[in-house]
């Protein structure tokens, strides 16, 4: 396995910390619910599409790491074999293993207890607490790039007012963080800690109690939860509530005439042509960066966008018709959009990866990059 911390370029020596960004500042004032009392602030106004973070990684480790029974506890034994990594986790929630719900410590205990003898032993150099402290650690600040100073001081949010970007090629690892709205002085700067809007509420608020010991709270789960509870007060299942939304907006758009049906049948086919080219661009990219390990070709990644350009005008002709025509619903609206918003960011930061770092294409790679914040900010529009 490739080793777990990158050596910086120039210095030779390990990157630790940089130096807190100039628009943004720390506190650790936060409520006792907020792990780790912290969060980045905005320190002045900040219009949409500003770069605020520019970081890179403490610690890195192959992502198939993280899909193995034992891939959090070799990531522990790394940082354990390297004592500036071992000392910067002293900072970050939690800081002792009491500093977390009591049930979220026992998972990790019980997980503990089933590793190897001979993976316990290479564990041993510290006391089994600080073991577990170090799990929790990882569970509550790593990304999948890795672990980060100040981006562990984001804090999460589903309607979140920036994005995150991974390491590109090129970038010698640096991870990013742009705003997608226009954020004011004194205001924190959030981050979606999932898929943005494609997990249900219930998936949302199980998987970040799970992973990172809390739940949401903010203005879009606020208003999910009132619709995911019943009457009496029990949790609905997510996917009869959302079977119970369909059949609504289909008894809402039930055309009232014989032509009207023509015309429903006539929209159910443009979307699922749809669908259709949704999977195809899809299989495309995968195939690109799974099976080949590059980018596709920038032609094809035009001809997609622009295949994509026309879903999204006939998602507003279909949901506000001119022909007297029963408009789409606006469930529909807003799944197809974020569907079609989702996949042009997979293949503007296909684009960007394709150019980046090449210097005679450094214009070609900011434009795309500039689309991409600007489609990001889009996606994460929709409450």
């Amino acid at each position: 396995m490739a080793s777990l911390f990158d050596s910086d370029e120039e210095s030779g020596q390990v990157s630790t910390r940089q130096e807190p960004v100039r628009l943004s500042v720390l506190r650790d004032d936060l409520p006792p619910s907020i792990g780790g009392r912290r969060g980045l602030f905005a320190s002045q106004n900040i219009p949409a599409g500003s770069l605020i973070v520019l970081e890179w990684p403490t610690l890195t480790w192959d992502k198939s790491l993280l899909s193995l029974d034992d891939g959090v506890w070799t990531i522990i034994k790394q940082i354990l074999q390297h004592a500036p990594s071992h000392r910067l986790t002293a900072h970050l929630h939690p800081r002792h293993v009491g500093d977390v719900p009591v049930e979220e410590f026992r998972q990790v205990e019980e997980k503990y207890r089933e590793l190897s003898p001979a993976l316990k032993a290479e564990l041993s150099i510290v006391e089994r607490d600080e073991v577990l402290r170090l799990y929790l650690v990882l569970q509550h600040n790593g990304f999948q790039s890795g672990l980060y100073w100040h981006l562990c001081m984001i804090n999460h949010s589903c309607s979140p007012n920036c994005i995150k970007f991974e390491p590109r090629t090129g970038s010698r690892g640096a991870s990013e963080v742009w705003t997608t709205t226009d954020v004011s002085a004194g205001d924190e700067l959030l981050i979606s800690y999932v898929a943005p809007l494609e997990t249900s509420y219930p998936d949302t608020q199980e998987y970040l109690h799970s992973q990172h010991g809390f739940r949401c709270f903010c203005q879009r789960c606020n208003g999910s939860a009132a619709y995911f509870v019943d009457a009496t007060g029990g949790d609905v299942d997510s996917s009869a509530a959302a079977d119970a939304t369909a059949a609504a907006d289909a008894t809402a758009a039930a055309p009232a005439a014989a032509e009207d049906e023509e015309t429903g049948r006539s929209g159910s086919q443009i979307v699922s042509n749809m669908e259709a080219n949704f999977e195809g661009i899809e299989q495309m990219l995968h195939v690109a960066t799974q099976t080949y390990r590059r980018p596709p070709d920038v032609e094809v990644i035009e001809e997609s966008l622009e295949t994509l350009d026309l879903i999204a005008a006939q998602v507003t002709q279909l949901s506000s018709p001119t022909d007297g025509a029963a408009p789409l619903p606006e469930q529909e609206t807003v799944r197809l959009r974020i569907r079609t918003q989702s996949i042009q960011c997979a293949l503007l930061s296909a684009a960007i990866e394709l150019f980046d770092g090449q210097r005679k294409h450094v214009a070609v790679a900011r434009d795309y990059a500039q689309k991409l914040v600007a489609t990001a900010a889009k996606l994460y529009s929709h409450q």
